[in-house]
């Protein structure tokens, strides 16, 4: 579980999540551990201790090890907790649109005086990684105590929290190119995208296709 945080900078708790599409390169299912907790404890507070290495054929390069809980009653109440995951990952595929918009800017072939340029470089990795890591402690935190009997009040407030990280975020990879004449176009359209998203994902609770697929 650990080896593919590593790979991809993604929540490691994505591998508590199944995906019926196992022959795609990233395709998964749930780990052998969780299935038999789910089966055999659902109603028990569960503490997961996940790890891993990441190694070359010389060292190991990098070690992680977490420990993190899930609520009373996870295992009949799982939809709740592949919300809690999903609906960040698609507040961090917002952010990664915005940030290719403003990388790419416009080309229009009928009328090319409305074309402008972006900013040509490719600033997703980057803070798609910081996403991952100023969000991971709110995923912890939402999974550890959300009241699954009531969840829509927690649900809400970890909404806010993302979306707050996404404009903070957004705002730091376009401040050094908010004075420059040539990039306001691509920085306003870009902004515009992004709190289109935002807004489409506050009206869906969380959940947002169109995102994934722009």
């Amino acid at each position: 579980m650990r080896v593919c945080y590593f790979k991809s900078t993604s929540y490691c708790e994505t591998s508590t999540r199944p995906n019926k599409n196992l022959e795609s390169a990233s395709g998964y299912q749930l780990a052998p551990v969780i299935d038999q907790a789910k089966k055999y404890f659902p109603r028990l507070k569960l503490q997961i201790a996940i790890g891993g290495f990441r190694s070359s054929k010389a060292m190991i390069e990098g070690r992680c090890f977490e420990l993190y809980p899930l609520p009373d009653d996870w295992g009949n109440n799982t939809g709740e907790i592949n919300e809690i995951i999903s609906s960040a990952v698609d507040y961090k595929i917002a952010l990664v649109q915005a940030l290719k918009d403003f990388r790419d800017g416009k080309k229009y072939k009928k009328k090319p005086e409305l074309s402008f340029p972006g900013i040509g470089i490719d600033l997703t990795s980057k803070f798609e990684s910081l996403f991952y890591q100023q969000t991971e402690n709110l995923i912890h935190d939402a999974l550890a105590h959300i009241n699954l009997e009531q969840p829509q009040e927690d649900m809400v407030n970890l909404y806010a929290a993302l979306k707050a990280v996404v404009i903070r975020l957004f705002d730091q990879a376009t401040e050094s190119y908010q004075q420059e004449p040539k990039m306001l176009k691509a920085l306003a359209s870009s902004r515009r995208l992004l709190h289109k998203y935002l807004n489409e994902l506050e009206a869906q609770g969380g959940n947002h296709e169109s995102a994934k697929k722009a």
